[in-house]
């Protein structure tokens, strides 16, 4: 399986999500594609060097989460998104 199902499903939800949470075979594909980047994330959106954390991004604004028990091509968004 390739990435599209996911990318179809991230361009598709309503409102776009802020993270979603993938499997680490999900997440390998995205990073060979280079659908994945590492951005600057604060809490609550604050725009301050104290509490900025550099996290893995999809499409440089929506934070990926590796989720370890999700098999193959896995992957959520989350509920207010679907």
């Amino acid at each position: 399986m390739s990435t599209k199902e996911f990318r179809d499903a991230v361009a598709n939800a309503k409102p776009r999500p802020k993270g979603v949470k993938v499997s680490s075979n999900l997440y390998r594909e995205l990073e060979a594609e280079d659908a994945i980047s590492i951005e600057p994330f604060t809490l609550w959106g604050l725009q301050t060097e104290t509490f900025r954390f550099d996290l893995p991004a999809y499409e440089r604004d929506i934070y990926v989460h590796v989720e370890p028990s999700f098999n193959d091509h896995e992957f959520q968004l989350p509920p207010s998104s679907n």
